[in-house]
């Protein structure tokens, strides 16, 4: 797993696990899974981490599952 950059504390989601099959990240309440209107979404939020943080996930990245705006917890997306 990569070493966290000071760019992933001050984002509303946190990678928690990057592995070669997938990217795991803790979503906070209130983040949409996708953009609604002027918020961005969860997949939109890890891509803005990705340049920040000068990590890469090459490739496309394929959500597992969703979890509700209000919902906090874990996100997976597998590695395409």
């Amino acid at each position: 797993m990569r070493a966290k950059s000071s760019a992933l504390s001050r984002s509303p989601i946190k990678v928690i696990a990057d592995e070669p099959g997938f990217v795991a990240i803790h979503k906070a309440p209130g983040i949409p899974f996708q953009r609604t209107g002027q918020q961005a979404g969860a997949l939109e939020l890890l891509r803005e981490i990705e340049s920040t943080a000068a990590l890469a996930w090459p490739g496309r990245l394929f959500p597992v599952h969703r979890l509700d705006k209000v919902t906090s917890g874990i996100l997976l997306f597998a590695r395409g």
